[in-house]
């Protein structure tokens, strides 16, 4: 964490292991802090909208009961949305910007 933003300590790991993004929204609602340009480029790069996940992570349940428990729920949603990560998850997601 640097100047209150999130970073990766590893971010090439994201292209084998997708759920590091999972945590890091967890993570970001846990804190209510915000992530870090480079981390949403990052993740961004590994999930474009053209290419979602074949299946979600088993990892994304947990995820999501951690994230609708964290009494800040909305910057990581409104950061997966920021960075199409919600739509590689769920395809048929509309693109909103509501969140």
């Amino acid at each position: 964490m640097h100047r209150e933003r999130i970073h990766f300590r590893a971010p090439q790991r994201l292209d084998v292991e997708p759920e590091l993004a999972l945590r890091l929204f967890e993570f970001v609602a846990r804190h209510g802090l915000r992530l870090s340009s480079e981390a949403e480029q990052r993740i961004e790069a590994a999930f474009p909208p053209s290419r979602p996940l074949p299946q979600p992570p088993a990892a994304l349940a947990a995820a999501e009961g951690n994230a609708r428990a964290a009494a800040r729920a909305r910057p990581p949603v409104r950061a997966m949305h920021d960075t199409c990560m919600l739509t590689a998850i769920f395809p048929n997601l509309p693109r909103s910007s509501a969140w």
